[in-house]
């Protein structure tokens, strides 16, 4: 296995563990940095692995033009390069909560028959109670936004980038070993 495949596997446990700890604000902030710097290293481990093979460097210009041209692979890089070498920004939780009640209600009618001012019969009607039934625990859900990057939750953003450097990677290997 090539380092840069090691360092695609170390990428895709930070993208793991993030999805894990999607509730954990510090967490969120520690795994995305750790993601990143990987992600970017990946490009890194190829040049330095196949730069002195012929054609590598023409090729790879043309990927690497390609790869940068991706929105969102571009916002990634570039907040990679500001949380390693000036500040870290992390994104903000949208938190979604759906919460489901249950109310038990029971109907009865008591009918009374009245003669000469006096109540001479009552009768009672109730429906026997249905089975009481539990409600639903609520449910939470978490997604992390960047106000840089509104349309795209930082999970899918970071799949995203994966996807593509496997991409890169696996044509490079394909092409050069």
């Amino acid at each position: 296995m090539s380092r840069a495949q090691v360092k695609l596997n170390e990428a895709a446990f930070f993208l793991r563990k993030l999805q894990e700890s999607v509730d954990d604000r510090e967490a969120v902030g520690h795994y995305l940095s750790a993601f990143v710097t990987a992600a970017r290293s990946v490009t890194d481990l190829q040049h330095a692995e196949f730069a002195k093979v012929p054609g590598f460097k023409v090729w790879d210009r043309q990927r690497w033009v390609n790869l940068n041209a991706d929105a969102v692979v571009a916002f990634l890089f570039d907040r990679r390069n500001d949380t390693v070498h000036i500040e870290r920004k992390d994104p903000s939780a949208h938190v979604q909560v759906e919460v489901h009640e249950v109310i038990h209600l029971t109907d009865a009618a008591i009918i009374q028959v009245v003669q000469e001012g006096e109540v001479v019969e009552t009768r009672r009607y109730e429906n026997p109670p249905e089975p009481k039934q539990e409600p639903n625990p609520p449910r939470i859900e978490w997604r992390w936004y960047f106000s840089d990057l509104p349309d795209m939750d930082l999970v899918t953003a970071c799949t995203h980038l994966l996807s593509l450097l496997r991409d890169y990677v696996d044509a490079c290997e394909r092409k050069f070993t």
